[in-house]
């Protein structure tokens, strides 16, 4: 007589608990699995412009309503300084833009030719003057401004620059030792 220490069936009531478990187990694994895909950080195709605006004795001026059209698009997008007379437009297309920027009192401000790249933010820190809001002070952006609002170092890399490289081997991932 042979002794088996595992059964070669199992009772009803354990098959439908073993059942119950895998169904269980799945369904949390695949909870858990979404869950982390949702918190994966994507690249970020975007770019942010912020800035604060005051009076001529550097006091926030609030309620200002900052205006921001997309040169290319001509897609609006608005927003109104706060209590320190800051404001940001985050989540905005790469492209060229045009500021304005108008308050009771003050006179109009329009910067124009700013370049918005991919994850860049762009400050406009200006001094209202005061005057007449039919006034407007223009102001063409043409140099490259200094990041101050965060430490990341990227640049943009032109489709041309790309098709300028060797790539003997035809191995896509030659560019990125490359680029690095």
């Amino acid at each position: 007589m042979s002794f088996d220490y595992y059964p070669k069936t199992m009772p009803p009531s354990m098959e439908r608990a073993t059942s119950q478990t895998r169904k269980w187990s799945l369904v949390v694994s695949l909870i858990l699995v979404l869950a982390l895909c949702q918190s994966l950080p994507g690249q970020v195709i975007t770019g942010t412009i912020l800035g604060t605006v005051t009076d001529p004795s550097r006091g926030p001026i609030v309620g200002a309503r900052v205006l921001i059209v997309n040169s290319g698009t001509n897609t609006k997008s608005t927003a109104t300084t706060g209590g320190s007379g800051e404001f940001a437009l985050p989540l905005l297309p790469t492209g060229t833009y045009e500021v304005t920027i108008e308050s009771a009192g003050f006179r109009t401000f329009r910067k124009t030719g700013i370049t918005v790249t991919l994850d860049s933010k762009y400050r406009i820190d200006t001094t209202m003057q005061i005057g007449e809001v039919s006034s407007t002070i223009d102001v063409v952006a043409d140099m490259q401004t200094l990041q101050t609002d965060s430490t990341d170092l990227n640049t943009t890399i032109s489709p041309k620059a790309i098709e300028g490289l060797p790539n003997i081997g035809r191995n896509p991932m030659q560019y990125l030792v490359t680029v690095a």
